[in-house]
């Protein structure tokens, strides 16, 4: 069983990482960051199938163009934006299953292209970012991972989440963080590195360039904040793993793990990643280091997560 160094991990290797977490939790310094996973699991069909219509990364870039297409037709029959998006889409013309996180560069390009386009249309971003979150709650047929989430966070435990939606703070009886004033209340808010939908100014489809941008020093309140998260607290990403679908979650790591190098004579926070048994997921190394938790099914989560809650060993 690999680890973030690509060791072997046993089962007491196991449960230490996983007390180690516990310890975190008491201590009020754990950050759970909720990936695209944990939406596609809370969305899932009555079978626990990804539903066709989830809202995976790629149907979502596919949806930013066929928004263009139909409600943007000056823009979408520009010369140079229609061979931009004819290339766009072409790369984006892959069933989600076979997405690849080898592809990232590609996917991003492809994001720049709709968030250039999109972006000179304030009112439409918008309207599409509507059109795709707005109602999504809706979809919730799996709540068991944002239930336990929610206690958690009762006991305590800051959210965040790399997703636009608004389904964990919607569930859990929260808000967002205001960037704008990110310390105000914010155990009681969940952060949004990326953005959220209502909120079109702040989303980020393209984290390259965003990160690209705070490594020579421009960063902003989110990232800022980011930072400070990652520097000061023990951060598990869950439903991050393979087959999530989301470029811009391997952008934040490699961020990240380069404003770790520039920490000099100060101990690194541990962080970690839940992941099933077969998951090597080894995109996520040589990026930011974390430690590799284990479940044996996506089903076994929040099980998983509800031991964490567990103080008879503390």
């Amino acid at each position: 069983m690999a680890d973030a160094n690509g060791g072997e991990n046993t089962a007491r290797q196991q449960r230490e990482f996983a007390q180690q977490i516990r310890i975190a939790r008491k201590k009020g310094s754990l950050v759970i960051c909720a990936g695209a996973g944990v939406q596609l699991f809370a969305t899932a069909d009555a079978s626990g199938r990804i539903h066709q219509q989830s809202l995976t990364w790629l149907r979502l870039m596919r949806s930013g163009f066929d928004y263009i297409e139909e409600h943007l037709p000056s823009a979408y029959n520009d010369l140079d934006n229609k061979d931009r998006i004819q290339k766009a889409r072409a790369t984006l013309d892959v069933p989600d299953k076979q997405y690849s996180e080898a592809d990232e560069a590609i996917y991003l390009d492809a994001a720049q292209t709709l968030t250039d386009i999109l972006k000179s249309f304030p009112s439409s971003f918008a309207d599409w970012l509507r059109q795709q979150f707005q109602t999504l709650d809706e979809s919730l047929t799996h709540p068991e991972i944002h239930n336990i989430l929610k206690r958690l966070h009762q006991e305590g435990v800051h959210l965040m989440t790399t997703n636009y939606d608004g389904l964990l703070e919607n569930h859990c009886g929260l808000t967002h963080v205001d960037i704008s004033h990110p310390a105000e209340d914010g155990n009681n808010r969940v952060f949004h590195p990326h953005g959220e939908w209502e909120h079109p100014n702040g989303i980020v489809l393209n984290s390259r360039e965003y990160y690209a941008g705070a490594s020579t020093g421009k960063d902003n309140p989110a990232q800022s904040l980011l930072r400070d998260i990652f520097r000061s607290k023990t951060v598990l990403f869950v439903g991050c793993g393979p087959g999530t679908g989301d470029p811009n979650f391997g952008e934040m790591l490699r961020w990240l793990g380069s404003q770790q190098t520039e920490i000099e004579g100060n101990i690194r926070q541990s962080h970690y990643i839940l992941l099933r048994n077969r998951d090597n997921y080894r995109e996520v190394e040589g990026r930011l280091p974390l430690v590799k938790v284990r479940v044996e099914m996506v089903d076994d989560i929040p099980r998983w997560l509800e031991g964490l809650l567990e103080t008879s060993s503390l």
